[in-house]
Parts: C-alpha cells; sequence; structure tokens
C-alpha cells in the first residue's frame, strides 16, 4: 500500500473542488474524512474522483461521508476509458 504525505494546501483544494461543484462550502470538521484517503491514494487522485462524485451525485444526497464509503467503486468508475464510458452509458440493444 503506497502512503502519501498530506501536501500543504490540501484542505483547501478539496474544498475548492467542492465549491465549484456545489457553489456551497464544505464545513471544515468533515475535512478529516479526506485524511486517510488522500494518505492512500494522493490528492490528485482524490480531487479526481470528488469531482466525478460530485457530477454525478444529485445535491441533496451530497456527504463526505457518503464519498468516504463509496470511493473505491468511484474510482473505479472516474479512471475507466472514455470508450467504456461511452459503452456502458449507451448499451446498444442487440
Amino acid at each position: 500500500m503506497n502512503t502519501f504525505p498530506l501536501p500543504k494546501g490540501w484542505s483547501r483544494r478539496i474544498c475548492a473542488v467542492w465549491k465549484e461543484h456545489t457553489k456551497g462550502y464544505l464545513a471544515t470538521y468533515r475535512l478529516g474524512i479526506f485524511k486517510p484517503i488522500i494518505q492512500e491514494h494522493g490528492l490528485d487522485c482524490v480531487c479526481t474522483v470528488l469531482e466525478y462524485y460530485l457530477k454525478i451525485t444529485g445535491m441533496k444526497y451530497l456527504s463526505p461521508g457518503r464519498f468516504s464509503e463509496t470511493f473505491g467503486k468511484l474510482h473505479q468508475e472516474a479512471i475507466r476509458k472514455p470508450e467504456d464510458k461511452k459503452r456502458f452509458d449507451n448499451p446498444s440493444r442487440q
């Protein structure tokens, strides 16, 4: 298992991604949920998956806790190749 150090400014970056997609603020006491994920996967990866989560999830269902619980599944979906996304999003009926 890789261990990444928490980079300086990681919380600002997470909050910026959250604000960009929701136009609202992430409660600072919820930031701790992101620490172990960032340490395991790296900040760039977590931000990419967070952006994906924020795009596919309805506003009233957004939750840092839910993001943390479903990170593994979301990570696989977020990194899927673009041609695979098209195939799975628009299955043909043959």
